[in-house]
C-alpha cells in the first residue's frame, strides 16, 4: 500500500486548492513529511495536510 501526502489550501477568495505533494511507501515517512511541511509553513491557517492510504495506481503529474 502507498500513502499520498495531500495539501489542502483555502485562499483569500475562498477557493480551495488540493495539491498532491508526494507518494510514500509507508505511513511513517508520509507522516514525517507531513509534520515537516506543516512546520515549514507555520501555524495552520487556511491550510491542512493529510496522508491518505491507497492501493490505486496514481496518474503521473507533470511535476513528478
Amino acid at each position: 500500500m502507498k500513502w499520498v501526502l495531500i495539501l489542502v489550501v483555502v485562499n483569500q477568495q475562498g477557493v480551495v486548492d488540493v495539491v498532491e505533494q508526494q507518494t510514500y511507501q509507508d505511513m511513517v515517512k508520509c507522516y514525517q513529511h507531513k509534520e515537516f511541511l506543516l512546520n515549514s509553513l507555520g501555524d495552520p491557517f487556511n491550510y491542512q495536510s493529510i496522508c491518505i492510504p491507497t492501493d490505486v495506481k496514481l496518474k503521473e503529474t507533470p511535476n513528478g
